[in-house]
């Protein structure tokens, strides 16, 4: 399945990070991820209102400001217990005519590694992209193609299983248009395929489509209007195909699944002169994966057919599975004598499993609820002393409940990492796991921004403290996230 970043996912990406089969994109739920570690707020924070930050799509980029030039260097490292990944954005370019079209391009290596109880494991992973976009004068016409793609080969220190990972993390066509001044809609198809086999004995084939996938996205609000708001909704059909080794076959795996989110998030201020302003924002959310078992198309023989994902054999009746969530989240912004910025934000996800009847009964409930509690200060120390370089140093915490066989995978778009050795796939045919294990992850986030040059210069820097429990074990860990971003843009 895709779509997650390191180390650990925490709440929202249990039904991403479960197994990996497939789930429609949420974009926003990884937003969410990368603003936890960072120490910024999340569905209420304005600025993310698009459909760029909240739906994925490069049309969401003109109302953030298509710029005429823009770079960005990012490098992060993280640590959490055995795993490791260092992730770089060297670098992310956008050109283009301002409010009319652009070009952006980006190479983001990253080296994720895992202990592995002394056998070490390894992936250096190369992803590049690239996305177009344009719109008329008007607006009424926009469209947008954007494609991700990525390799890499994993190693272990005692074994040789030589492990290439290799596909499109997205394929994507964006039609959009600004139907209202307050309104704008988004329509995308899109496309991925991961393939993966071992390099050493050409065995252990798998290869993973999600096609197609598509999705609406409806962004409200505007410079001066006081509410923001943005629904975006997914589906996608997945196939799995897996050759274990040079006699036999694995079922394959077809999956539905659909993503639907909505935020909210409004601007009051009940005292003269802005002196307090407060920032409520709501989201809410339901995901669902529903999958079973089909025969390979051609039997099980490897000699007999073929084994790619596009038509499957007859379906395997008791091996259905279905995981659905319901999210909730609640939380403030608060602005007090435009000197200090603060956030809390609540989120909650009740999950729900069911297996056919040749899973055998989960080992834990087939219900879940996780709950994660979020709260950051910053302030512009600009508001107290005259200096020419705008420094806003930030402070947050956070605290998640996690559940699920995933969420120990690291936090990418895609989720390549894997040690688990020669059946690197079994865990696909166990969705009775889906909700086993149970733990806290918590950070302490340290940070600070800058700009120069009123705003075309920035930089940032975090460093977030983790710690780890597990509370079904009742082992604990620790670990550190850090990272640095430089940026330079000619608007």
């Amino acid at each position: 399945m895709k779509k997650h970043r390191n180390v650990y996912v925490l709440m929202f990406a249990v039904v991403v990070a479960s197994v990996s089969l497939s789930i429609a994109q949420t974009k926003g739920v990884y937003k969410y991820g990368d603003m936890l570690f960072e120490g910024r707020p999340f569905f209420t924070d304005s600025a993310l209102y698009n459909s760029y930050d909240l739906g994925g799509s490069p049309l969401g980029l003109f109302e953030k400001g298509s710029p005429r030039f823009d770079a960005q260097f990012d490098y992060r490292h993280d640590g959490l217990g055995d795993k490791a990944g260092q992730y770089w954005s060297a670098p992310m370019l956008t050109m283009g005519n301002p409010d009319k079209s652009f070009f952006r391009a980006f190479y983001d290596p990253r080296i994720l590694t895992d202990k592995n109880g002394g056998n070490d494991v390894s992936l250096p992973l190369h992803r590049f992209g690239l996305a177009v976009a344009a719109q008329g004068e008007s607006k009424a016409l926009r469209a947008a193609f954007s494609v991700v793609g990525f390799y890499g080969e994993q190693e272990w220190d005692l074994f040789t299983e030589n492990r290439m990972v290799a596909g499109f993390d997205r394929i994507r066509f964006d039609l959009g248009s600004q139907v209202h001044p307050l309104l704008r809609l988004g329509l995308f198809v899109s496309g991925d395929m991961r393939y993966e086999k071992n390099i050493e004995t050409d065995t252990q084939r798998s290869c993973h489509t999600n096609l197609p996938e598509f999705g609406v996205n409806l962004d409200v609000g505007g410079e001066d209007f006081p509410v923001r708001g943005n629904l975006d909704f997914s589906y996608a059909w997945s196939r799995f195909v897996y050759t274990k080794d040079d006699y036999s076959r694995r079922d394959a795996i077809r999956n539905d699944s659909l993503s639907l989110f909505l935020t909210t998030q409004a601007i009051l201020s009940p005292v003269d002169d802005d002196k307090l302003v407060l920032k409520p924002g709501l989201l809410l959310g339901f995901t669902n994966n529903s999958g079973v078992r089909h025969i390979p198309e051609g039997g099980y023989d490897v000699n007999t057919g073929n084994n790619w994902p596009i038509n499957l054999g007859g379906e395997i009746k008791g091996t259905e599975y279905g995981l659905s969530g319901f999210w909730f989240g609640v939380g403030s912004g608060f602005g007090v004598l435009n000197y200090v910025d603060a956030h809390v934000e609540y989120t909650l996800a009740a999950l729900s499993l069911d297996c056919g009847s040749l899973y055998p009964k989960p080992k834990v409930s087939k219900s879940r609820t996780l709950h994660h509690t979020a709260f950051g200060v910053s302030s512009n120390l600009n508001k107290y002393v005259d200096m020419p370089i705008v420094i806003t140093p930030r402070l947050a915490y956070f605290i998640s409940g996690m559940s699920g066989v995933g969420v120990s995978q690291a936090r990418l778009s895609v989720n390549p990492l894997n040690i688990a050795f020669s059946d690197s796939k079994e865990s696909l045919y166990n969705p009775q796991t889906l909700l086993n294990g149970f733990s806290h992850v918590s950070g302490f986030t340290i940070g600070v921004d800058g700009q120069v040059l009123e705003g075309q210069a920035s930089a940032s820097v975090w460093a977030t403290f983790l710690s780890d429990s597990e509370l079904d074990k009742a082992n604990k860990g620790g670990g550190l996230e850090f990272g640095a971003r430089i940026g330079f843009i000619l608007k």
